[in-house]
């Protein structure tokens, strides 16, 4: 085969015969089925409740944190998602975003196209069943940016290697990426419980979506809300202290004279004996108890002797709410949440929405993009191994908007002004509206059959008529 290849590279000047040309096809075949046939037949990555040995002690970390593991905070950040509840909340909110929907659109022949529709269908119903198929694998994944920084999946090939079985997730807070000295390619490796397992970059996809410097290594988005996190906690502590303070609006001071050791029943004992102390202790403790079970009914009854003094507490939590709300505001920008969306509505306007919003959705379509090229891989890796030559790109739903009106509105007056342009500048102002709408030369010839709107009417634009 590499004697092939190397004459058909030799006789790249001379214009080929039709059996030099069935010939590169079939070299190129093979090639593509050598590469296909060192697929691995079984999961690569582990469990590490199936590994046994200790953690290794090598662990990369994160610049903002120097004194910290990587693997550690990511765990940090996975046991706040699920107690805390502004964690949770922006979370639940990127979630809902970035669940909105996709679609998977091919490339090849109208039969290949069919068979690779018929595929990915099929896959759909069988990868993920722990967590509720392809649906429950996109929240997942959209956890796995937020809290770990990057998705990490092995697409398990079947044994006869003619589609995938199966899809793993990998934490990624158990890979470790290293650059290869030779081929200056990346190799992944899962570190686990005394054990390194390298995956294969056939079936093991991972994507960061924020990286810093030369680090492969993803950044999670929610990491910078740790500090503010913590003096959250802090905060919480104090206020339920000055809660439990306010309760007690009163406190009740009682003077009792210390009995004898003949009134405690201690006859022949000094009051130097450690049974008198004991005693006395008792006596005390009795009291206390009789004071505190009265005090609901305001009634207090005791021997001659006993003084009883009510003094009031005045406790007030002036200040508290100003610094909890400043640090609310740090909480949520760090998490890339907006105050409204976490309850506090007092200041939202609908002007201050529609500038806000925008930012929201722009992170939860980021996100969009690592789901994905994290799906198409795992796609186009099981139209391979089926045989089908077509290439699958998924698209997703982008979310909603409370505004629509407001720009379809906008969008009017776009297609207006180009319209208005195009007649002013002719063909020349084509190149500028294919861009500002997305459309290419050959996007005429993937229109259905039955596509044939008809032209609208020419409506004048405010400001005069239309050339």
């Amino acid at each position: 085969m590499v004697r092939g290849l190397l004459a058909a590279r030799a006789s790249l000047d001379a214009p080929p015969t039709p059996q030099e040309g069935v010939n590169l096809a079939s070299i190129a075949a093979q090639v593509v089925q050598s590469r296909l046939a060192r697929l691995p037949t079984e999961q690569l990555s582990q469990d590490p409740a199936d590994l046994a040995g200790l953690l290794s002690l090598f662990e990369d970390g994160l610049d903002g944190y120097p004194n910290d593991a990587r693997p550690r905070l990511i765990r940090v950040l996975r046991g706040l998602a699920e107690s805390d509840d502004d964690v949770q909340g922006a979370l639940k909110d990127l979630r809902s975003l970035c669940g909105a929907g996709f679609t998977v659109d091919f490339t090849g022949g109208t039969r290949a196209v069919k068979a690779a529709e018929v595929e990915i269908e099929a896959l759909h119903t069988r990868l993920y069943p722990e967590g509720g198929g392809l649906q429950g694998l996109i929240p997942n994944q959209v956890g796995e940016f937020a809290l770990a920084g990057a998705s990490s999946l092995e697409w398990v090939p079947s044994r006869n290697r003619r589609g995938i079985e199966r899809v793993a997730v990998v934490p990624a807070e158990e890979i470790r990426i290293r650059r290869d000295l030779t081929t200056r390619q990346l190799v992944y490796q899962q570190w686990g419980y005394g054990s390194t397992v390298t995956l294969d970059p056939l079936t093991y996809r991972h994507v960061a979506l924020v990286t810093a410097g030369r680090r492969p290594h993803g950044i999670p988005l929610f990491i910078a809300a740790l500090a503010s996190l913590e003096r959250k906690r802090q905060l919480l502590v104090a206020e339920q202290r000055v809660i439990n303070l306010m309760a007690r609006s009163a406190l009740v001071q009682a003077k009792i004279d210390q009995p004898t050791p003949e009134q405690l029943g201690l006859r022949g004992v000094t009051i130097s004996d450690p049974r008198y102390m004991q005693a006395v202790v008792a006596f005390y403790n009795a009291a206390a108890d009789l004071i505190a079970g009265s005090s609901e009914s305001g009634i207090y009854v005791g021997t001659k002797g006993t003084e009883i003094t009510v003094l009031p507490i005045s406790q007030n939590a002036a200040g508290a709410p100003e610094v909890t709300r400043g640090n609310q505001h740090r909480v949520w920008n760090a998490l890339g949440t907006q105050p409204f969306l976490r309850g506090e509505m007092d200041s939202t306007t609908q002007a201050l929405a529609q500038v806000t919003i925008p930012l929201v959705y722009a992170q939860a379509v980021m996100i969009d993009g690592g789901l994905a090229q994290a799906l198409e891989f795992g796609f186009n890796l099981h139209l391979r191994l089926a045989g089908i030559p077509a290439q699958a790109f998924v698209k997703f739903t982008p979310p909603k908007s409370p505004f629509q009106l407001e720009e379809a509105t906008a969008l009017l007056r776009r297609a207006e002004a180009h319209e208005r342009l195009a007649a002013l500048f002719g063909p020349a102002w084509a190149q500028a509206a294919m861009r500002e709408f997305d459309i290419t030369e050959n996007d005429d010839q993937r229109a259905p059959k039955w596509w044939n709107p008809s032209p609208p009417p020419s409506t004048p634009a405010s400001g005069g008529p239309t050339p």
